[in-house]
């Protein structure tokens, strides 16, 4: 996938890599209070933390629709969905990553 090169690729890449950090970190939290019996409030923070993740996610895949590599003729939501799949699996961190660097 082509990140923007400008500020706005550097944000976005932000954004991803707290979006995916956050997902990860509502999946651990959530089993870890299932597996040790924990109360409701326990389960709330951890499905906060993986919805806030999932909407980042979102909103980076939203932005990046059409940088991704499609046929020109996709819808929009299509496009959207091809990149919120390399998005959700990982498939862009090291680029996110790169790009933080400089």
């Amino acid at each position: 996938m082509d990140w923007p090169r400008e500020r706005t690729g550097r944000i976005l890449a932000a954004a991803y890599l707290a979006g995916f950090v956050a997902t990860l970190i509502g999946i651990v939290w959530t089993l870890i209070t299932q597996w040790t019996g924990g109360s409701g409030p326990q389960m709330v923070v951890g499905g906060v933390f993986f919805a806030a993740g999932l909407l980042a996610l979102f909103a980076v895949a939203f932005a990046l629709r059409d940088r991704g590599a499609a046929e020109s003729r996709e819808s929009a939501w299509r496009k959207t969905e091809r990149v919120w799949h390399r998005l959700a699996l990982g498939r862009e961190l090291r680029a996110a990553v790169q790009l933080l660097r400089g």
